[in-house]
């Protein structure tokens, strides 16, 4: 019992516990710069909640769609630069105002693989050409 709660407060320190809570899709971008998304397409996931636990990832859209059992979290802090191949478009694209930006991997795979923490209310997620933002909406 000591033990286990002593592993999820290194992993809660290890994410930096703010990544845990209820999301939702508030926004959806295309990853090309230069195809601008239809009407249609940036309603894509709107309003999706995903729910990020020590021991679970649980995506929502009316009933249950997706998730992720076990999730093996770790944060690493990078030259936001850098991480996006030295493109400033990129980091505009994604309101990424700092020099450094802390990116969560799972372990999962998608959809939930690589989170990009914006702030402790803003994360997006990458997936199949498109950026969704979320916002938080419960710890």
């Amino acid at each position: 019992m000591v033990l286990s709660f002593m592993m999820l407060m290194s992993q809660a320190q290890t994410t930096g516990n703010s990544l845990f809570g209820r999301w939702k899709v508030i926004k959806t971008t295309s990853a090309d710069i230069g195809i601008p998304l239809s009407k249609e397409e940036g309603k894509q996931g709107l309003g999706v909640i995903v729910t990020f636990k020590s021991n679970k990832i649980e995506v929502l859209k009316n009933e249950y769609i997706d998730g992720c059992d076990s999730p093996k979290y770790k944060i690493k802090t990078v030259n936001a630069l850098k991480y996006y191949d030295n493109d400033k478009t990129i980091l505009k694209r994604l309101s990424i105002s700092t020099k450094y930006v802390k990116i969560v991997s799972t372990g999962c795979g998608l959809p939930c693989d690589e989170i990009l923490v914006i702030n402790d209310n803003l994360i997006s997620i990458g997936i199949d050409g498109y950026w969704y933002f979320l916002s938080k909406v419960m710890n």
